[in-house]
């Protein structure tokens, strides 16, 4: 016995990461580059390189002796000197040429200087070390045509392995235990009971077992071992907690966020509807929704439901439209949607070939250029389908009243400023503004009319109203009177107005008689002001609707009302002629209503829809990647070497899911059967878990992957029979015991003689912490997500919790969460300092520590067996191993 010391919830902290994070381990071979740093190259520095550098450093010519189409040549440089000097973007030359410093020859040659942007992204990829794609020579290139990954899949026959029979219980064990058997291995032993249960209940649902599960299931294993695990196997794939576990895995893949990418003027960039597609995907996996459908939702939910049909499937295609709006670059956005959709579904790198075929696959820029056809001719709606309603019609109906309060603020705000140019003295200052300044440059006369108190964009409109309607040859019985008053200069405008004002206001006058009789009516003008006074008032009278509708009134409304008269504007599209000013206080208002669509109870819920366009349409190739240099046409179509077949329904995302969850598909199946396998083991059959392209070899055990892709297909793409089918194995059952034997002849483990030791990721630490402490409220599923910041926050599941793509979150980005600014193939797992002083030293571990040394049956300020015993049950859910043990190591 010893007294309760203050360290002890620092201790229990320890201990609860011992049991949650620090579990068996098994790290992955590194590339040279990682993979996002290869598409950072491809994406930001290779058009950059083959757009401005080739012509004259490329393939056909070498000015200087420099190339800049492979990495080797980059680092070698020209004939007399380096041209880059890896992880220094500064003193390497190729920025200072490019930044048209003093000690350099400005480049590109004769060419303007490169966008910010641009050079930027030369600089970071030189301090990434010019990360670039494994190359291969020409004689070492593999024939796609007899590619592995792109062959039919065919269902292999169960291989018969001798001696080893009461070790196979399903055909996984038998193309396993082939390979081991030709190698002269075997199987690790049996993981022992209490293993094995807490390894299903974390691989399926992302929680731990409590003891008394543990000891049920050890207890059922003893009587018929197969029995317990199937009957466990399915208990768990019926949870509601495994549609969440692996609802995360495929957010990773869907590059999942709660926000959009960085937003100018204040915009607020949060996603108010994002968890409805995350709530989808849950739903999904709980209910086992064939793998062919949860694509093809993905991608043209819209295109499956009867016309004006709408349900929760809507949802589902927030795959395509919860990405990073790129501040509005259209070609950005579709990049970025044929990069998720390609990887993520297909596992191969279209957008290699944005700017030219692909380098090793059989992929053209015409394939790149179909697939972005198909994307651009879709758009998001403004206003998203709703698919559900709260429960509480006093929420809903509270929740209109607040929304159409600040639609009222907004339209009172369109009104007030379509009334501010629309009034006679405004107007009055609009013209005679436009008239002095007509031959001002596009930025002089921006900045002066906001100087002058006036929208530039409304001035600039009477400034182009009045060049073709006044300041022309034949300008009209309207404009008339306007012409010729400015022609006249300023010194001698009073004299010379009175014969022109006497002879347009004449009976036998051929200007519009509006305009003639006002002029009859008034003193002959001083200046240009009081001719746009004139003008103004008449123009008012004219708009405001209480003129008669004769043929004189008619003329004059009939220019005003014309497409390029500032007066046509109309209330619902004043947004036009918003300065920054008032657009910023729009955003405000529109702001507000994304407050409450993402705070109140009330607000419904809504789908963030992608459809088709009124008129689809094709674009052509973007030579080099250029939208300014048009290449040959790119119909809406397939991928050309997986079919190429046209699209004409449409978009053709409907035609797409199609080619996409067929089973003709090469890749489909292997994909996401490579992708569980990976989540059940630690590592995947095939290394690039998103790219099966030539350059990826053909994995060990091909044919086992070809044996569950094809079962798969033949089962209705069952996920949940895909999971049972590996968990019940004797591979997946397997200890992570090796042997020297084993460590020679397979080192990484590719013949799979023992189970891999794996470290949790991020969001079941969380969530198994907050479960031993008693804190975890796992009962409550879905709904919108949960700031970092928000009461309950340490209620919730770590897949509800709010993911900021522009501003992320540190300390998941520490232990490795993926990265929602891009499509992430699989986690990696890395080593820093920060994780142990977060797991000993956090505010977050000292009050789960609290909370649960507040649980344990501690007697007044001692801590005894009991105590320790009750500890063991709760965070590591099983016995006190041993005799006791000390309490002073705590």
């Amino acid at each position: 016995m010893t007294s309760f010391p203050n360290a002890f919830p620092r201790a229990l902290g320890g201990l609860i990461a011992a049991a949650c994070f620090i579990t068996p381990l098994q790290l992955r071979a590194e590339q040279t580059f990682p993979p996002d740093q290869i598409d950072f190259f491809e994406k930001n520095v290779r058009p950059v390189l083959a757009e401005n550098c080739y012509e004259c450093h490329g393939p056909q010519k070498q000015k200087n002796g420099l190339r800049l189409d492979s990495r080797d040549a980059v680092i070698k440089g020209s004939d007399d000197k380096k041209v880059v000097i890896v992880g220094d973007a500064e003193g390497s030359l190729l920025i200072k040429a490019v930044r048209h410093l003093a000690d350099a020859e400005p480049m590109p040659n004769k060419k303007p200087q490169l966008a910010a942007n641009k050079i930027e992204a030369l600089a970071q990829w030189i301090k990434m070390g010019l990360p670039w794609p494994k190359e291969v020579t020409a004689s070492g290139k593999p024939n796609w045509q007899n590619h592995w990954a792109y062959q039919l899949v065919r269902k292999p026959t169960v291989p018969e392995v001798r001696g080893q029979k009461s070790e196979i219980r399903n055909p996984v064990d038998a193309f396993v235990a082939a390979k081991l058997s030709a190698a002269g291995l075997d199987f690790a032993p049996v993981a022992n009971s209490a293993t094995l249960c807490r390894r299903l209940y974390l691989t399926l649902t992302g929680l731990q077992p409590t003891y008394e599960e543990v000891q049920t299931f050890t207890q059922s294993a003893i009587r018929n071992p197969q029995s317990a695990i199937a009957d466990l196997v399915d208990q768990l794939l019926m949870s509601p907690h495994f549609g969440e576990r692996w609802a995360r895995h495929w957010l990773d893949v869907a590059r999942y966020s709660d926000t959009d990418g960085y937003h100018a003027g204040g915009v607020d960039n949060r996603f108010p509807y994002a968890y409805t597609y995350r709530d989808w995907v849950v739903k999904s996996f709980n209910d086992d929704l064939p793998y062919d459908q949860f694509l093809m939702c993905q991608l043209a939910a819209d295109k499956m439901l009867p016309d004006g049909k709408i349900n929760n499937s809507l949802a589902a295609m927030g795959f395509l439209t919860i990405n990073d709006y790129f501040l509005g670059d259209r070609a950005l956005q579709v990049d970025d949607r044929i990069d998720v959709v390609a990887r993520g579904m297909l596992g191969i790198t279209v957008g290699c070939a944005r700017c030219h075929d692909h380098k090793y696959d059989p992929i053209l820029a015409k394939d790149y250029y179909a697939l972005y056809s198909i994307f651009n001719s879709s758009e998001t709606p403004k206003d998203l389908p709703i698919i559900g309603q709260p429960s509480s019609k006093k929420a809903v109906n509270e929740f209109s009243a607040k929304v159409a309060d600040v639609n009222n603020k907004m339209l009172g705000f369109r009104n007030e400023v379509f009334d501010d140019f629309r009034n006679p003295q405004k107007l009055r200052d609009y013209l005679i503004f436009a008239q002095e300044q007509r031959d001002a440059s596009a930025a002089d006369f921006g900045g002066r009319a906001a100087k002058a108190q006036l929208r530039d964009k409304v001035a600039n409109k009477w400034r182009a109203f009045l060049k073709s309607h006044a300041l022309t040859d034949k300008p009209g019985p309207v404009m008339e009177a306007w012409k010729q008053f400015a022609a006249l200069s300023e010194k001698d405008f009073a004299p010379q107005a009175i014969e022109i004002a006497k002879r347009l206001g004449s009976l036998d006058s051929k200007i519009n008689p509006v305009l003639r009789n006002e002029l009859a009516k008034r003193p002959p003008p001083q200046n240009m002001g009081d001719v746009a006074a004139l003008y103004a008032d008449v123009f008012h009278l004219c708009m405001a609707g209480n003129e008669p509708d004769n043929a004189d009134w008619k003329q004059m409304r009939q220019l005003l009302t014309s497409s390029q008269a500032p007066m046509s504007m109309t209330v619902e599209k004043i947004d036009e002629c918003f300065t920054r000013k008032d657009r910023e206080h729009m955003t405000k208002l529109e702001n507000e209503i994304k407050n409450l669509e993402l705070n109140e109870d009330g607000a419904p819920l809504r789908a963030m829809v992608m459809n088709d366009k009124p008129q689809p349409g094709d674009v052509h190739v973007f030579v080099r990647g250029n939208p300014a240099r048009q290449g040959e046409p790119a119909p809406r179509a397939y991928i050309s070497f997986l079919g190429g077949q046209k699209f004409s329904q449409g978009s053709g995302r409907f035609e797409l899911a199609q080619a996409i969850a067929s089973k003709d598909n090469p890749l489909t199946a292997r994909v996401i059967v490579n992708r569980v396998w990976m989540e059940h083991f630690g590592k995947p059959l095939v290394a690039q878990t998103s790219d099966f392209g030539v350059q990826s070899p053909k994995p060990e055990q091909a044919d086992l992957l070809d044996y569950l892709a094809a079962t798969f297909m033949e089962q209705g793409w069952s996920l949940k029979k895909l999971h049972r089918m590996i968990l019940t194995s004797r591979t997946y059952q397997q200890s992570a015991v090796s042997t020297p034997q084993k460590n020679l002849k397979d080192p990484e483990n590719n013949l799979l003689c023992r189970f891999n030791r794996q470290r949790l990721d991020y969001e079941t630490m969380r969530d198994t912490m907050l479960q031993a402490t008693g804190t975890l409220d796992a009962a409550k599923i879905g709904g919108r997500s949960v700031v970092l910041k928000a009461p309950d926050v340490d209620t919730r599941r770590t897949v509800y919790l709010f993911v900021d793509r522009y501003e992320q979150a540190t300390i998941p980005a520490t232990f490795d969460f993926a990265n929602p600014d891009q499509h992430s193939p699989q986690r990696f797992v890395t080593t820093v300092p920060q994780q142990t002083l977060f797991l000993m030293n956090s505010p977050f571990m000292r009050t789960q520590s609290e909370k649960l040394s507040a649980k344990l049956p501690v007697e007044g300020s001692a801590v005894d067996s009991q105590t320790i015993e009750a500890l063991y049950h709760r965070v590591l859910a099983r016995e006190l191993l041993g005799v006791v043990i000390a309490v002073a190591v705590l």
